[in-house]
């Protein structure tokens, strides 16, 4: 009968391996979480139509781009970037970037961006014309017109709104970091992997793994909880004022 030998994880050079894939874990959740939320607002935003014949066209590019990523497996995101972009740029280019220490890290956190970005747009989108059509129009009549009409009254109802959906899609981002360990990105799940092949203790550190992996969920959960407590106090006091 095995017998786990838990101190095993606590021994420094094991506990190194295994902090340092935390910390790529949250860099890499924390990137791409920003930088496709942004991406998504650019798609949910430029997926409204209006009369212009320009307006029509971005609005099914944006609605064609999110339709392509969302059909293509996550993993795919990453292994794209890292071995087929290279060969698309010139020679030179190509043995620079594949020479660059932090290549890996940038181009899991590019994957991910891609990949999450279009189900934050639909998100986003769904709620701009499910929820509050008669506050836009009456903004719209009171003269919100281009940036302020989108920032100031259009994203932060549409993000209000949605922020149970939003958060579960940012916690869901977070667990796909462990996908960078497809373009050997040493990040928590690779950690646990490396931490197997050199102590041979495979229950040990896939059960640490766990523990982290739901203690960084949780702990996600419970930030992205308390912004949406704050921000729906805010309107309270608000419509009271």
């Amino acid at each position: 009968m095995y017998t786990p030998h838990w101190s095993i994880l606590i021994e420094p050079v094991y506990l190194r391996i295994l902090l340092h894939g935390v910390a790529l874990t949250l860099s890499i959740a924390a990137l791409s979480s920003l930088l496709s939320l942004a991406l998504g607002v650019a798609l949910a935003i430029g997926r409204t139509r209006s009369q212009s014949t320009q307006a029509v066209v971005c609005a099914r590019l944006c609605a064609g781009f999110c339709h392509v990523v969302r059909s293509i497996p996550g993993v795919f995101w990453l292994i794209l970037p890292f071995y087929c972009l290279p060969f698309l740029l010139p020679q030179g280019a190509c043995r620079a970037l594949n020479g660059w220490e932090h290549f890996p890290f940038w181009a899991a956190v590019a994957g991910l961006t891609v990949n999450n970005a279009p189900y934050l747009a639909d998100i986003l989108f769904s709620v701009m014309h499910t929820t509050g059509r008669d506050a836009l129009a009456c903004a719209r009549l009171s003269g919100f017109t281009g940036w302020r009409y989108w920032f100031r009254l259009v994203l932060p109802l549409a993000c209000s709104a949605s922020l149970p959906a939003l958060n579960a899609r940012m916690v869901h981002n977070l667990k796909n970091s462990s996908l960078a360990m497809f373009i050997s990105v040493p990040e928590l799940t690779w950690a646990s992997q490396e931490v197997e092949s050199l102590s041979f203790a495979g229950l040990e550190s896939t059960t640490a793994a766990t523990v982290l992996y739901m203690g960084l969920g949780l702990g996600l959960s419970g930030l992205l909880l308390l912004v949406q407590r704050h921000m729906e106090r805010r309107q309270r006091g608000e419509a009271r004022a």
